[in-house]
């Protein structure tokens, strides 16, 4: 914006636009076709085919700046509709993911270090991350997109004024104040019970569908009522929504359906009211500090496509997980980089078929043992596995993944399913089975054997 001259400076700042070039390509790749398996017996599941066509939604693990360039080189520039990110706070605090593993009736609890956010003597580190990534985020945008930025009280205020000289003080549309109860309070400050999400558009023509939130009953009851007396009509949708949310609470009970473990996780009524008053069926949504998916499973709810991100592989197999249950369409995970973590050690078990009929066979695959290669507490080896994934056609390139095997519950127990009877298309040449399992500490193992 023409004579906006108020900039922030800190160490080690660069003022020009971060160089977009990237020659790097995803280190492995996996097509998703989600097809949940819950039982050892699985001749009942419809049979599919894998679509020809790749998969139209993706997630990213990754460094989100290197997944940004990345996109910025492939065709993504100026196509997305609206980006929602929640990135770290500058809170000072580790944030784990706490589960419970082994016998329900004995359960031993895990701690899971999802990620470290840093605290106030790391502002200038954490500006030097914010400012280049909020860049190229506009240049993601369409003209009409929207950006969309959830932060609390930390630092907001230092992403506002980056925002204003990135976007221009004209486009931001609206600073939302989301309040929420729970926890505990204190004798040092007031509570600090509200995060806000700061709504930027790139240009004039920005999506906006008004939302709406239910009368109270007082309002229902009296009707609306001009000063003159006459009444006005109340509208069917309800009252128009302001930018003071207080109607959705956190996710505060442990045993709610919609809790993950995952430490950030936001409400699916949360980003389903911003993905719809920003964003119209069909239109493209990312999310590059992607955390359980939440913005992914409100997306495939509402006929939206998307592109997710993360760096931590405890959330890209929560998240995985989620869109499995779902189920979701079929989406890629795309690694830009090597997890860094050691694999556990997977040992299956001889596969054995049998015909069925002259086009099909029956095909029984599983895991014979599996050693983690973490073990935080006591409990039996096939506890730390979170679920696994077969390739009925592996082509030693991209892992397909046709079968995702998964608990019916939530508690990660013993009642995972270690081997399947499922029925497949007789091969007319011998083929490749391979087999990924993910254990609860994000660290995956794989093994192939011939059919």
């Amino acid at each position: 914006m023409a004579g906006n001259k108020v900039r922030l400076f800190w160490e080690g700042r660069q003022n020009t636009l971060p160089d977009i070039s990237y020659d790097g390509q995803p280190v492995a790749t996996s097509r998703i076709y989600p097809h949940p398996v819950y039982e050892e017996n699985c001749l009942w599941l419809e049979e599919r085919q894998r679509p020809a066509c790749t998969p139209e939604n993706h997630m990213y693990f990754g460094d989100n700046l290197d997944v940004m360039k990345f996109l910025l080189q492939n065709g993504y520039e100026n196509r997305f509709d609206l980006i929602y990110i929640d990135p770290p706070y500058l809170s000072h605090q580790k944030y784990l993911s706490r589960i419970e593993i082994g016998d329900k009736n004995s359960p031993q609890a895990v701690e899971r270090q999802v990620f470290r956010d840093n605290g106030p003597g790391d502002l200038d580190r954490f500006l030097e991350q914010i400012y280049p990534r909020l860049q190229l985020i506009k240049c993601l945008l369409k003209d009409n997109g929207s950006l969309f930025v959830h932060m609390d009280w930390h630092v907001s205020h230092y992403v506002k004024v980056l925002l204003d000289e990135i976007f221009g003080l004209e486009s931001m549309i609206n600073e939302i104040v989301w309040c929420y109860g729970g926890g505990t309070g204190t004798r040092r400050h007031f509570h600090r019970k509200h995060d806000l999400i700061l709504w930027y558009a790139k240009g004039p023509d920005y999506t906006f569908n008004p939302q709406y939130r239910p009368y109270s009953p007082g309002t229902v009851q009296r009707g609306l009522t001009r000063v003159k007396g006459d009444r006005y009509k109340l509208h069917s949708k309800g009252a128009l929504m302001q930018d003071w949310w207080s109607d959705i609470n956190k996710i505060l009970s442990p045993t709610a359906h919609e809790n993950l473990k995952f430490p950030t996780q936001k409400p699916l009524a949360l980003l389903q009211r911003i993905i719809a008053a920003a964003s119209n069926p069909g239109d493209l949504v990312g999310d590059f500090y992607a955390g359980s998916a939440t913005v992914a499973e409100v997306c495939e709810k509402s006929g939206r496509y998307w592109v997710t991100c993360d760096n931590s592989p405890i959330a890209i197999d929560t998240a995985m997980k989620r869109l499995i249950r779902m189920p979701a369409r079929p989406f890629t995970v795309e690694s830009m980089e090597a997890s860094g973590q050691e694999s556990g050690q997977l040992e299956l078990k001889p596969l054995l078929s049998n015909d069925f009929n002259a086009q099909d066979i029956l095909l029984q695959v599983g895991i014979q043992s599996y050693a983690p290669a973490q073990q935080a507490v006591p409990a039996p080896a096939d506890s730390y596995i979170d679920f696994w994934e077969i390739d009925l056609n592996y082509d030693g390139k991209v892992f397909n993944s046709d079968l995702q095997v998964i608990r019916s519950g939530r508690h990660t127990d013993s009642s995972l399913p270690l081997h399947i009877t499922t029925r497949c298309k007789k091969p007319r040449t011998p083929i490749h089975i391979a087999v990924k399992v993910h254990d609860v500490f994000g660290d995956t193992a794989m093994e192939i054997a011939q059919l």
